[in-house]
C-alpha cells in the first residue's frame, strides 16, 4: 500500500480484499454508489492512443481519506504527477478528487480536436478518391472511438453529479462547487463527441452518395449501349428467321448490305445521343441563367 499525503491511499486488489473491500472483476463503466456513509465506485479510462489498453480501477471516498485500488500502477503514476505539478499544500478531500478527475480529461479538448481533423481528412479523401479507399473500415474505427468517449463522458458527468449532490454529507459546499464545475466541463466534452458522431454520419452519407452517383453513371452507360445494340438485335432477329421466300437470302450482296445497314444504324444512334446530350446540357444552362436573373 502506498500513502500519498494525509488522506490518499493506493493499494492493489489483494490488499483491498484484506481490508474488507468488495472487488468484482471486469471494470467497464464509470460509476459510484453510496455505501455506509461513503462513496464506492469505479473509473474506466479509455485509451487515447492506438494499440494501448484501457485503464480501470476502483475508489472509495470516506470523510477522512480516499482509497484507490489499482493493479496497473497507472493511478499511482497519475497521482504523483498531479501532486508534483500542484501546490505544496494539499487541498480538501473533495476538491482533490475533483481535481484528479479533471486531470484525467485535461488534454481531451486537444484529443477531440485531432479526432475532428482526422475526420476532415477522411472526408477530403472520400471527395477526392471516391470509393477507391477502405472507407468502411476507417469510418467504423472512428465511429467506435467517438461512441466510446461519448459514453465515457456521460458516465463521468453522472458520477460527478452524484458526488455534487452528496447525499452522504461527506463534502463541504466549496467541494460540491468543484464537482459542479467538473460536471459542466465533462458535459461540454460530451456535446463535442455528439457533434463528431453526427459528423461521422454525414461523411458516410457523402460516401454513399458518391457510390450511388457512380452506379448511376454505370447504369446510364449500360442503357446507352443496350439502346444502340437493340436495333441490331432486331435486324439479326428479322433476318435470322430464314423463311423460304425471303429475297435477301439469295441476294448476292445481302451479307454486305446487312453489315452496312448495321454500321449506319449504329452511327445514327450515336449521333442521336450526342445531339440529345447537347440539348439536355443547353436546357440545364438555360434554367441556371433563368434562376440567376
Amino acid at each position: 500500500m502506498n500513502q500519498l499525503g494525509t488522506f490518499i491511499q493506493v493499494m492493489t486488489e489483494k490488499e483491498a480484499v484484506k481490508e474488507g473491500m468488495e472487488i468484482s472483476g471486469g471494470i467497464r463503466f464509470c460509476k459510484v454508489e453510496k455505501i455506509q456513509g461513503s462513496y464506492v465506485g469505479s473509473l474506466y479510462i479509455p485509451s487515447r492512443a492506438k494499440n494501448r489498453s484501457h485503464t480501470g480501477f476502483y475508489f472509495r471516498i470516506e470523510k477522512d481519506k480516499i482509497i484507490f485500488v489499482d493493479d496497473s500502477g497507472k493511478v499511482l503514476e497519475w497521482l504523483k504527477e498531479m501532486l508534483k505539478a500542484g501546490d505544496e499544500k494539499q487541498p480538501e478531500l473533495g476538491i482533490f478528487f475533483a481535481d484528479f478527475l479533471e486531470y484525467l480529461i485535461k488534454d481531451d479538448v486537444i484529443f477531440i480536436t485531432k479526432l475532428e481533423h482526422s475526420l476532415e481528412e477522411l472526408e477530403d479523401m472520400v471527395l477526392e478518391k471516391g470509393s477507391d479507399i477502405p472507407f468502411n473500415h476507417e469510418i467504423s474505427g472512428y465511429r467506435r472511438k467517438v461512441s466510446l468517449f461519448s459514453h465515457y463522458y456521460l458516465q463521468l458527468a453522472d458520477l460527478s453529479s452524484i458526488l455534487c449532490e452528496d447525499d452522504n454529507h461527506v463534502f463541504k459546499e466549496k467541494e460540491k462547487r468543484s464537482f459542479s464545475l467538473l460536471t459542466e466541463r465533462v458535459n461540454r466534452l460530451h456535446d463535442e463527441t455528439l457533434m463528431l458522431r453526427d459528423y461521422c454520419v454525414q461523411i458516410r452519407e457523402v460516401y454513399q452518395s458518391l457510390i450511388d452517383e457512380r452506379q448511376n453513371e454505370i447504369m446510364k452507360l449500360l442503357t446507352i449501349v443496350t439502346t444502340i445494340v437493340l436495333p441490331l438485335s432486331l435486324v439479326a432477329g428479322w433476318y435470322g428467321m430464314n423463311f423460304t421466300n425471303m429475297p435477301e437470302l439469295t441476294w448476292h450482296y445481302g451479307y454486305g448490305f446487312i453489315i452496312l445497314l448495321s454500321i449506319v444504324i449504329t452511327i445514327l444512334n450515336i449521333l442521336y445521343f450526342k445531339k440529345k446530350k447537347k440539348i439536355c446540357r443547353y436546357a440545364e444552362q438555360r434554367k441556371m441563367m433563368q434562376k440567376r436573373f
